[in-house]
């Protein structure tokens, strides 16, 4: 038996995961049946939302977690707690019952998909320090990788740098060039390679194909808005998408798939028809409604604290009376 503060924040981990895993399930859900849709939302919108999406788990289970701890205290239970949700010894921990073998269960999982994924994190840093040290200085800040295949990206996390191989550069305009090189630090300036990272570090926790679906929407979502950076800039519309076709045409696919890594921002491989359909179109598309956002977030976090406490108790009471 676990007491006193460290038996308070195992059983608020306990009510943390569960909660969490109940928000998974319920993404999870909604995306199998079609009703999480980021198609209509602008590209800036796009990445808010997909970040609240991956972040609500954790989010909604420090909340439930809050709620129930709280309600459960001496001071507040006597008061209020008690006639809503009210955990059983909040300072005792158990490891030798169902919470404990459910915290260590799900603390393992955790475990193992960080590790899966930190593990392919490393792999993909060893892969740009080879591809830093075997580039050359360009022009305009660009690295030149010598390399019979076309393409451009930027890769890094604490230092990133912007790609491009010779064969490309062989190929393009002086105007291209500045579009490519316009978008690749746009990458940079909104620091993409690390957001990817970290995204994909919390996709793990989600079923694989979902994980796939939110990481693939990211990062169109990102070359979107690195397109719409170089708009900004007073390059014409037609000429971007002329170039963006011509990148993809070029570019060969056995390439670009060996580095499909978290930390690189490829310019022509990622679902160039929505690229092009979402630059030339006059509407954007729609903002994420935070007040509305908000207060689900904060409805589901009371939906999960009054679930943990029920589940708590039915399993309390099926194990005293079996």
């Amino acid at each position: 038996m676990i007491t006193g503060f460290l038996g308070f924040m195992l059983n608020a981990f306990s009510i943390i995961v569960l909660s969490a895993v109940a928000v998974i399930a319920l993404v999870s859900l909604a995306f199998y049946c079609r009703s999480i849709d980021f198609h209509r939302l602008s590209a800036e919108s796009r990445q808010i939302g997909l970040w609240i999406l991956v972040c609500s788990p954790w989010l909604i289970g420090v909340l439930s977690s809050a709620i129930v701890m709280l309600l459960s205290s001496p001071s507040v239970s006597s008061f209020a707690g008690s006639q809503f949700v009210h955990w059983h010894h909040p300072t005792e921990f158990a490891l030798d019952s169902w919470h404990g073998y459910f915290v260590s269960i799900m603390l393992g999982l955790a475990l193992l998909m960080a590790l899966r994924a930190y593990i392919r994190v490393v792999r993909s840093s060893n892969t740009i320090r080879t591809l830093s040290a075997m580039s050359r200085p360009g022009p305009d800040g660009v690295r030149i990788l010598d390399t019979n295949t076309a393409a451009a990206f930027t890769a890094g996390i604490k230092n990133p740098d912007c790609y491009i191989t010779s064969a490309l550069l062989d190929q393009i305009s002086g105007e291209e060039f500045a579009i490519i090189r316009l978008h690749e630090m746009a990458h940079i300036k909104c620091n993409d390679p690390v957001k990817k990272t970290l995204f994909y570090l919390l996709t793990t926790f989600f079923p694989a194909p979902l994980a796939i679906s939110f990481n693939q929407t990211m990062a169109t979502a990102m070359e979107q808005s690195a397109d719409a950076a170089v708009v900004s800039e007073q390059h014409d519309k037609a000429t971007i998408a002329k170039t963006l076709l011509k990148v993809r045409r070029l570019a060969v696919q056995e390439f670009t798939d060996q580095f499909r890594l978290p930390q690189i921002c490829h310019y022509g491989l990622d679902n160039i028809d929505q690229r092009i359909r979402y630059l030339l179109s006059d509407n954007k598309g729609d903002e994420v409604p935070m007040l509305s956002v908000l207060a689900f977030i904060g409805l589901l976090a009371i939906f999960c604290a009054l679930g943990a406490d029920t589940i708590h108790h039915a399993v309390e009471i099926s194990l005293h009376h079996s």
